[in-house]
């Protein structure tokens, strides 16, 4: 199962509202009503956010977060922007992982479960 199938499960909605409800879940917390205003604005400001939320969607395992996490953090540190870097207005890797281990937990529980049954 995928870490967006797991958040669709978990969150109940569809696999297209996945990558916005992702994404407003983790910012940063004081990020939230600015990059909601500056994503309608800018897109762009927020391009390789909404790529690693691709990449987390498609993820099954902690080694294929950490790959796709480790590449949103060596772009935020190539090519820094005062917005991003200075004021965190941006994903936050901590809550991005923190989701994907949530979430593939529950899916090795479920997992567990069933193979006992």
């Amino acid at each position: 199962m995928t870490i967006q199938e797991a958040f669709c499960a978990h969150y109940q909605c569809s696999v297209a509202q996945f990558p916005e409800r992702a994404f407003r879940l983790c910012l940063h917390s004081h990020a939230v009503p600015i990059a909601l205003v500056l994503g309608k604005l800018n897109p762009a400001l927020f391009r390789e956010d909404r790529q690693v939320i691709e990449q987390l969607g498609l993820a099954r395992d902690l080694e294929e977060v950490d790959a796709a996490l480790s590449d949103f953090q060596y772009v935020n540190q190539a090519r820094p922007h005062w917005l991003r870097t200075g004021f965190k207005v941006r994903l936050s890797g901590r809550k991005l992982r923190m989701l994907a281990v949530s979430l593939l937990g529950k899916e090795e529980r479920l997992r567990a479960t069933s193979a006992v049954a």
